[in-house]
Protein backbone atom coordinates (compact mmCIF):
# COMPACT_ATOMS: atom_id res chain seq x y z
CA UNK A 1 0.00 0.00 0.00
CA UNK A 2 1.16 3.21 -1.16
CA UNK A 3 0.52 6.91 -1.35
CA UNK A 4 -2.48 7.34 -3.68
CA UNK A 5 -2.93 10.47 -5.59
CA UNK A 6 -5.50 12.04 -3.49
CA UNK A 7 -3.02 12.17 -0.30
CA UNK A 8 -0.32 13.26 -2.63
CA UNK A 9 -2.52 16.25 -3.32
CA UNK A 10 -3.32 17.00 -0.28
CA UNK A 11 0.65 16.35 1.04
CA UNK A 12 1.23 18.94 -1.72
CA UNK A 13 -1.06 21.53 -1.18
CA UNK A 14 -0.63 21.58 2.72
CA UNK A 15 3.16 21.99 2.40
CA UNK A 16 2.19 25.00 -0.59
CA UNK A 17 -0.26 26.70 2.39
CA UNK A 18 2.39 26.42 5.07
CA UNK A 19 4.55 28.22 2.28
CA UNK A 20 2.48 30.69 1.51
CA UNK A 21 1.39 31.72 4.63
CA UNK A 22 5.17 31.71 5.77
CA UNK A 23 5.97 34.34 3.85
CA UNK A 24 2.86 36.11 4.55
CA UNK A 25 3.41 36.39 8.01
CA UNK A 26 7.41 37.30 7.48
CA UNK A 27 5.74 40.27 5.14
CA UNK A 28 3.69 41.21 7.44
CA UNK A 29 6.11 41.58 10.30
CA UNK A 30 5.11 38.28 12.06
CA UNK A 31 6.94 35.49 13.20
CA UNK A 32 6.94 33.44 10.43
CA UNK A 33 6.53 29.83 12.34
CA UNK A 34 3.39 30.69 13.00
CA UNK A 35 2.55 29.14 9.64
CA UNK A 36 2.98 25.92 10.97
CA UNK A 37 0.15 26.78 13.60
CA UNK A 38 -2.52 27.24 10.81
CA UNK A 39 -2.36 23.20 10.12
CA UNK A 40 -3.70 22.33 13.70
CA UNK A 41 -7.50 22.87 13.93
CA UNK A 42 -8.97 24.94 15.95
CA UNK A 43 -5.59 26.60 16.75
CA UNK A 44 -5.10 27.91 12.66
CA UNK A 45 -8.71 29.74 13.53
CA UNK A 46 -7.93 31.27 16.97
CA UNK A 47 -3.85 32.47 14.90
CA UNK A 48 -6.55 33.74 11.87
CA UNK A 49 -8.32 35.82 14.29
CA UNK A 50 -5.16 37.02 16.11
CA UNK A 51 -3.73 38.39 13.08
CA UNK A 52 -6.92 39.85 11.61
CA UNK A 53 -7.73 41.58 14.63
CA UNK A 54 -4.10 42.88 16.12
CA UNK A 55 -1.78 45.74 15.40
CA UNK A 56 0.68 44.22 13.18
CA UNK A 57 4.32 44.79 14.12
CA UNK A 58 4.92 46.71 10.45
CA UNK A 59 1.72 49.01 11.39
CA UNK A 60 3.21 49.62 14.46
CA UNK A 61 6.39 50.39 12.74
CA UNK A 62 4.73 52.61 10.39
CA UNK A 63 3.05 54.17 13.09
CA UNK A 64 6.79 55.17 14.82
CA UNK A 65 8.23 56.22 11.95
CA UNK A 66 5.21 58.28 10.52
CA UNK A 67 5.77 60.13 14.27
CA UNK A 68 9.51 60.43 13.90
CA UNK A 69 8.91 62.36 10.63
CA UNK A 70 6.01 64.56 11.89
CA UNK A 71 8.40 65.73 14.77
CA UNK A 72 11.66 66.02 12.42
CA UNK A 73 8.85 68.39 10.03
CA UNK A 74 7.83 70.35 13.51
CA UNK A 75 11.30 70.67 14.68
CA UNK A 76 12.33 72.66 11.24
CA UNK A 77 8.83 74.33 11.50
CA UNK A 78 10.12 75.85 14.72
CA UNK A 79 13.45 76.47 13.64
CA UNK A 80 12.47 78.70 10.46
CA UNK A 81 9.81 80.12 12.47
CA UNK A 82 12.37 81.17 15.62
Amino acid sequence: MGIGPVELILVVSLVAAVILWWKIFQKAGWPAPLAILLIMPLVNLMVMIIFALSEWPIERELRRFRELEADRQASRAGERAG
